[in-house]
């Protein structure tokens, strides 16, 4: 091996070895991809207020493959087994897509192309999401807002931190 190769792997070994804040900014598509656990998802209201629509504890996780392809789930955190119930009818809340995905590094967001969903109206959809925070840690999220009839408009917020 010549000393040129050797420095060149010597380089590559060490640029791997930093810590992410250390190496040059990622792009954040790069810094998407991997597995993130759900800590957080709420609806944050115009007037300030807040819902917990998955009640206490919620569950899930998000991966997003560098193939372009994603996986979502969330789960109330609190669901109790119910008798006379098989896999393939839950016991709510619970819900599930997955599809494939696209950046907007300039934009900071993200966009699923649902292509299957536990909630059918999502068969098919396009959802844009705004990133307000990701580091190699923590991944938050804010989707559309929504208008809910009986409360008015609403943003979810959705926070994740990554599976080492």
């Amino acid at each position: 091996m010549n000393k040129a190769m050797l420095t060149f792997l010597v380089t590559i070994a060490t640029l791997a070895a930093l810590p992410t804040s250390a190496r040059s900014q990622e792009a954040p598509e790069a810094s998407l991809v991997g597995s993130w656990r759900l800590t957080a998802v709420y609806d944050q209201f115009t007037d300030g207020r807040r819902r917990d629509t998955w009640g206490n504890s919620p569950q899930g996780m998000l991966q997003f493959a560098a193939n372009g392809l994603f996986t979502a789930a969330i789960m109330a955190g609190d669901r109790a087994p119910r008798a006379g119930t098989v896999p393939s009818d839950p016991v709510g809340p619970a819900f599930a897509y997955y599809g494939t995905y696209e950046v907007n590094t300039s934009a900071k967001t993200f966009t699923f192309h649902v292509q299957q969903s536990t909630w059918p109206q999502w068969n098919g959809a396009t959802l844009n999401r705004t990133i307000t925070e990701l580091t190699s840690r923590s991944l938050k999220v804010v989707a559309a807002p929504i208008r809910d009839p009986q409360g008015g408009e609403f943003q979810p917020h959705l926070e994740f931190e990554r599976i080492p």
